[in-house]
Formats: structure tokens, C-alpha cells, sequence
């Protein structure tokens, strides 16, 4: 049954809404962070020794890494305790992004599962019109495509039993013409049938709906692959592809697997702070 009416949703007037008296989310959600921050004095000094460069005699800004010399076992346990130090700040910034952040992840969650209520029964009902639209279009195509295919058949045909009657008649003739019998009248050579040459089809117009919408019909290729080996020396040199392998190999690697086709392994050093 086809929708005759849909009525046209009415607008709605424009109220401030709930909190609408509130700070805007952005201030809020910053200073509800800076709080939690600031709730240990000592946080916001820890971290600008690491982040805020300091100036030398001359002015010049200094980093703080500049400063960090990694040359002896001694200094390498120094960097180990700065290491530390950092992921400490790291860890009471996170803690306070969490706590401020939870507030509007719940509020994020309550107005997502709202709005899926209502999107996602919309959304496959769309889906399931597009497809009985694409279904009827496909089915077209697929007909006319059928038509086409009978009738080249079917001018291959006659134009076949044609060559086969003339090449029959020919056998003929010359059969008579050895046992010394009249040749018989060659009968007129029907003209050869043409090719079958599919009509030009009109452009379809695009359909409108009822109030205005348009449906139009358009072509599209659509890839399946039979045989990956052959897609993949098709694809492989695409960046996308290599960062997909390295990704691959790289957890095969981590499994414990050394011996990968094609994959030098090597070992590196790497340090652990504990």
C-alpha cells in the first residue's frame, strides 16, 4: 500500500529548554576538570616543571628534555625516577578526567538509548523500503537484460538455420552436378539476418513522490572477490593494505611466532620503568 500522507511535524517553539540557565557545558565541563586538578595543590606545580620550559641567563626557553641526560647507568635510573614522576602526574590527570567526564558519559549514554529508541526503528524502516526499491530496479534490469539475451538468441538462430540451408543446398548442387544429373535451380539466397542490435531504451526520468521527492536509478559496480591471492597482488603496494599486514604481523610477532614468510625479526633493546 503506498503512503498517501504524512503529515508535516509542527515546529516547536523555542524555550530555553532544562538548564538553560546553566553555564555553557564547555566552561562547566572545564572548571568541574580544573577542580579535581587542583584538589592536590601540589599537581599543577609537578606538572609545569615538566611542561612549562625554563629560561637560561640569556633568556633563551629551555625544555625540559633538554635537560634530561641519558649517558651513564647513573642517569639512566635518574630518568627511570623522572619517568616515574611524569607517569604519577599522568595518572592523578586521568583520574580526574574520568570523575569529571562521568557525569556527561552517563548523560551521553541516557540521550543515546533515547535517541536509538526512536532512530533505530526509522532507520529499519528505510532500509527496508530502499530495499524493495533496489529489489523492484534490479528485477527490471534483470527482465530487460532477459529480453535482450532471447532476442540475440533468437537472431542467432535464423541467421544459423540460414547457413546451414544455403550450405545444404550448396552440397546438393554439387552432389548432383558429379553424378552427372542437372543441376538444380539454386533457389534466391535469403539476405543475411542482421545482428541483433539492442534498442536504444529512453532515459528514464527520475520518479517523484508525491511531494517532490525524487527516485532515480543509477548503475553501480559492485566488486566480489573470487580469489583473494589474485585481488591481493592487485592491492598490496596500497598504504592501507601495508598498514594492515604490519598490523598482522606484528600480532602474530607478539604470539610468539618467529617464523613469518617474507618477515625479518629482530631483537632491539627496549627499558621498562618500574
Amino acid at each position: 500500500m503506498a503512503i498517501t500522507n504524512v503529515q508535516t511535524l509542527p515546529k516547536e517553539a523555542d524555550h530555553g529548554g532544562i538548564g538553560h540557565n546553566k553555564p555553557p557545558v564547555e566552561i562547566e565541563a572545564k572548571a568541574a576538570f580544573d577542580e579535581l586538578v587542583d584538589a592536590d595543590p601540589k599537581l599543577r606545580t609537578r606538572i609545569n616543571q615538566f611542561i612549562v620550559p625554563v629560561k637560561s641567563d640569556d633568556g633563551q626557553e629551555i625544555p625540559f628534555i633538554n635537560r634530561v641526560k641519558v649517558t651513564s647507568e647513573e642517569s639512566l635510573g635518574m630518568a627511570a625516577s623522572t619517568v616515574k614522576q611524569i607517569r604519577t602526574c599522568m595518572t592523578m590527570i586521568n583520574a580526574a578526567h574520568k570523575e569529571a567526564k562521568q557525569p556527561y558519559l552517563d548523560g551521553g549514554r541516557i540521550v543515546d538509548a533515547e535517541k536509538n529508541a526512536l532512530f533505530a526503528p526509522l532507520s529499519d524502516l528505510k532500509a527496508a523500503i530502499e530495499g524493495k526499491q533496489s529489489a523492484y530496479v534490479r528485477d527490471r534490469e534483470n527482465a530487460r537484460r532477459k529480453r535482450e539475451a532471447e532476442e540475440q538468441a533468437k537472431a542467432a538462430k535464423i541467421e544459423r538455420e540460414r547457413q546451414e540451408a544455403a550450405a545444404k543446398a550448396e552440397a546438393d548442387r554439387l552432389a548432383a552436378i558429379e553424378a552427372g544429373k542437372p543441376a538444380p535451380e539454386p533457389e534466391p539466397e535469403p539476405e543475411p539476418t542482421p545482428a541483433y542490435v539492442a534498442p536504444v531504451e529512453k532515459k528514464k526520468e527520475p520518479v517523484r513522490g508525491y511531494d517532490g521527492t525524487v527516485a532515480s536509478t543509477t548503475m553501480v559496480k559492485v566488486p566480489t572477490v573470487t580469489d583473494y591471492a589474485a585481488a591481493f597482488a592487485m592491492v598490496q603496494s596500497n598504504a592501507k593494505v601495508k598498514e594492515a599486514i604490519d598490523k598482522a604481523v606484528a600480532s602474530l610477532v607478539k604470539a610468539g611466532i618467529t617464523e613469518i614468510p617474507g618477515v625479518t625479526i629482530t631483537e632491539e633493546a627496549k627499558v621498562v620503568n618500574r
